[in-house]
């Protein structure tokens, strides 16, 4: 565990109103320039008013993490009345890759909120530059609440604000072809940084041996027939793969990480490129197999941002249990 990480887990056993008011002087500090701010780009739309969302300037998040932060400011925009749209073209993650002609990397996999572009909000008078306090001022709903009453408020904001573009939408109903959802049972199950690293402040991850204790539990209680596992862990993979066999899904694009270092996030570990060497293929790769968990009628998955994004995604499941055991 490193000194940061160490730092954090001291830091997670105050109480609630501690660690957010250190982090809001914390943040102030050290993403200064990440503050909310207004700019005039331009002459057009001075009747408008654009919300300009902008990812960390770490870029270690994972697709599902950004996409959790995007929908939390474009609530948090439209409770304003501000016009939301994504940048992350003058602003880079983790999956920024040169070798696509698209540079926003928000549109590699999905469409802008609205019909407006960048370059016409970065020509228009009033701009507000999103800040980080933002994530905190959204509704709860939106805030990754496990709670069923909050998810099915997320999953209509979703639908109606998030769309993913034609490529994924293309990939997705060609991939969907081969499990029937009604009788497959999803499984999102983290290793890799999430387990070795035990972050501080996330969700404790099941064990594959428990998640697979009750997947076998509700496969026999529904007379499930296929079983469909999300996971980057190579480990993970094969011992869910070698105990289902033929109920297993295997996908022509199951890459699996295998020799993870233990020592770093891995957006920033060199065993992240056995996914693929392609930032943009890694980012498509994981979202098509989100979505596909999404419509899975059974589901079963710790509590992390891709599980998050399965639920809102999907039309609600038959049968959901997500793990709630604390925080590292």
């Amino acid at each position: 565990m490193n000194i940061k990480n160490f730092l954090k887990h001291i830091l997670y056993k105050l109480p609630r109103p501690f660690i957010d008011a250190f982090y809001s002087i914390y943040n102030f500090f050290k993403y200064y320039d990440f503050r909310e701010k207004t700019v005039n780009y331009g002459d057009l739309n001075v009747d408008k008013k654009f919300y300009l969302i902008r990812p960390r300037v770490d870029c270690v998040e994972g697709l599902m993490s950004l996409l959790l932060n995007v929908a939390k400011q474009m609530n948090f925009a439209i409770n304003h009345n501000y016009l939301p749209i994504v940048d992350f073209e003058n602003y880079k993650t983790q999956y920024y890759d040169n070798c696509i002609d698209k540079q926003n990397v928000w549109e590699y996999y999905f469409l802008q909120p609205t019909d407006y572009t960048l370059d016409i909000v970065y020509k228009s008078r009033n701009v507000i530059l999103s800040g980080l306090s933002a994530l905190n001022k959204c509704d709860r709903f939106i805030d990754m609440s496990f709670d069923s009453s909050d998810l099915n408020l997320a999953r209509d904001f979703i639908s109606k604000y998030i769309h993913i573009n034609k490529t994924v939408y293309i990939n997705l109903q060609e991939y969907s072809k081969l499990f029937e959802p009604k009788d497959t049972l999803g499984l999102y199950l983290r290793g890799t940084d999430y387990t070795s690293l035990r972050p501080a402040g996330h969700y404790i991850q099941p064990s594959v041996d428990e998640a697979i204790a009750l997947a076998e539990k509700i496969i026999k209680k529904f007379s499930l027939k296929q079983v469909l596992l999300v996971t980057e862990d190579g480990n993970i993979y094969n011992n869910v793969k070698n105990h289902f066999k033929d109920k297993f899904v295997s996908l022509p694009f199951d890459r699996l990480v295998t020799s993870y270092s233990s020592k770093s996030f891995l957006s920033e570990d060199e065993s992240i490129n056995q996914i693929s060497e392609s930032p943009y293929e890694r980012g498509l790769i994981y979202l098509i197999k989100i979505l596909l968990l999404s419509k899975c009628y059974y589901f079963i998955g710790g509590r992390t941002c891709g599980s998050w994004a399965a639920c809102v995604f999907s039309k609600g499941f038959k049968y959901c249990h997500l793990y709630d055991l604390g925080i590292y």
